[in-house]
């Protein structure tokens, strides 16, 4: 959903899961950020250190970070450390271990967060880097405990209204065949938005809308936009591994194509109420 990320129960989450990071794992700062579509970053909240730290980050050494999103996300890795990376690029470890001394810090540890995956599509979507001030005691000398740690705010992290929106796009578009255009409006369906809002903000006519609308209500299996807002809200609460058998038609138990094309004519015939 567009205000997915302005969500203030996940804004809270965010908060304090920080503030928890910091206590558990021993680490004066901490910060959390989105992972975007190419899979750059961009940093959201701060705990204990300075925005000039994470501009300088992009100015000066993101090419040189051995713990660089995109190289995490070639492996699928959820949770690394500096110095067990050093051995895959030790050039780019010593000039990153400079840039974190320079800014006082002594180390880092990524928390990476994925979704999508129980529809065979995982992408990480947003991640927090833990940052131990000069001094404190270095990750790798507690590397059990921060692997216990991080599987608890893994679990939590799930319930982010980002994580719940990417999961519920993952599902929508591999098994059920929406478009990534589809799902968008779906996403503004879902928190009641009307045509004329949903045309506004996504730079579309309202028969265009309405042209959207009648091919999700085909590919979802409803004939109108309340039916679709339940089916939408049940995969968004109870997740899409959860809600593909109850909620919303798995792709193996599809209809076949004459089945398909009496409900689509159905569909196309539907009045203008349904649709608006």
């Amino acid at each position: 959903m567009i205000t997915a990320r302005a969500c203030p129960a996940s804004a809270r989450l965010v908060e304090e899961t920080l503030h928890f990071l910091r206590a558990a794992a021993g680490c004066g700062a901490a910060m959390f950020y989105w992972v975007e579509p190419d899979l750059s970053t961009t940093a959201h909240a701060l705990a204990g250190l300075p925005q000039a730290v994470p501009q300088a980050y992009r100015q000066e050494i993101w090419r040189h970070d051995p713990l660089l999103t995109a190289r995490l996300a070639q492996g699928r890795r959820r949770l690394a450390e500096l110095e067990q990376e050093a051995c895959r690029a030790p050039a780019d470890s010593a000039a990153y271990r400079a840039f974190l001394a320079g800014h006082g810090l002594a180390g880092d540890v990524e928390f990476l967060f994925w979704a999508g995956e129980e529809s065979g599509c995982a992408a990480p979507w947003g991640g927090i880097s833990l940052l131990p001030l000069a001094g404190e005691a270095p990750p790798a000398a507690r590397w059990p405990q921060l692997q216990a740690i991080h599987r608890y705010v893994d679990l939590a992290m799930r319930g982010h209204a980002v994580a719940r929106r990417a999961d519920a796009h993952a599902f929508l578009r591999h098994r059920i065949g929406l478009t990534r255009r589809e799902c968008d409006l779906c996403d503004l369906v879902a928190v009641g938005a009307g045509n004329a809002d949903i045309a506004a903000l996504l730079g579309l006519t309202t028969a265009t809308v309405k042209s959207y609308l009648r091919r999700i209500f085909d590919k979802m299996g409803v004939d109108s936009r309340t039916a679709l807002a339940v089916r939408l809200s049940a995969l968004a609460n109870g997740g899409a591994g959860q809600s593909d058998q109850s909620a919303m038609p798995d792709q193996s138990a599809m209809p076949d194509q004459s089945a398909m094309s009496e409900r689509k004519a159905a569909t196309s015939a539907l009045p203008a109420a349904a649709l608006s």
